[in-house]
């Protein structure tokens, strides 16, 4: 391998933990960011959530109108549950 490869390759011992920090703030920015986004929802006086499914089916999933994720759970349908945003929508 020539040097020009060799330095295109090497990366600092922190590298790792660095990206592992970086996805780390991602991931609660984006918690945070839900949070704010159900908050306002809610005072605004809308759902936070949509039931629906396929008449022909049978087929019934909720839908998180905050994260925007689909669940065909029935325990989660039955709770209002969202699974990406681990809380329980208010009727």
């Amino acid at each position: 391998m020539n040097l020009k490869a060799q330095i295109q390759n090497h990366r600092s011992p922190g590298y790792s933990e660095a990206k592992q920090l970086d996805e780390a703030k991602g991931k609660i920015r984006s918690k945070i960011a839900r949070v704010f986004r159900r908050d306002a929802m809610r005072q605004a006086g809308k759902e936070t959530f949509l039931l629906g499914g396929n008449f022909q089916t049978g087929e019934k999933w909720i839908l998180c109108l905050v994260c925007h994720s689909k669940s065909w759970n029935p325990q989660d349908i039955e709770n209002k549950y969202c699974g990406l945003c681990k809380v329980f929508h208010e009727p």
